[in-house]
């Protein structure tokens, strides 16, 4: 199953770009900017006060016998972590991108080099597609 996924990846537009290029993880060397830290130490926080601060609602309500907690407390809180949330994501913006991308690619390309077939670094025409049904098993070894 995993060389039969990797395969198809190897197929696509993005496959044959990774496979023509080598990627590294020198991007991730330096310091991340300071706007980079704060927005995903703000997603973050936003996951824990996201579910986690409904359901406390839930049981303050619960041992106070007091529903409006939770029919006003819940929502707010939740709301409020969507705010936190979109601020996190400005915050982060296009420098993730970057750093995802690299990353993506990078693991795009070990992926297919650990579970695709030998041929994947082949650029030839005449060898056809990665998945070729005239590549059996014996002829890969």
């Amino acid at each position: 199953m995993m060389r039969k996924l990797a395969n198809w990846f190897a197929n696509t537009s993005w496959g044959r770009e990774i496979r023509t290029t080598d990627h590294d993880l020198s991007a991730f060397a330096g310091k991340p900017s300071f706007r980079m830290t704060l927005g995903l130490i703000l997603l973050v926080i936003s996951y824990i006060i996201g579910w986690p601060a409904v359901a406390l609602c839930g049981m303050l309500a619960a041992r106070y016998r007091e529903p409006s907690i939770l029919i006003i407390g819940g929502p707010a809180v939740y709301i409020f972590s969507w705010i936190v949330w979109w601020i996190s994501m400005l915050l982060i913006g296009k420098e993730s991108m970057g750093y995802g991308k690299t990353l993506g690619k990078w693991l795009g390309s070990r992926f297919i080099a650990r579970y695709g077939d030998p041929v994947y670094g082949s650029n030839k025409e005449s060898e056809g597609p990665i998945n070729s049904p005239s590549t059996n098993s014996s002829e890969r070894e």
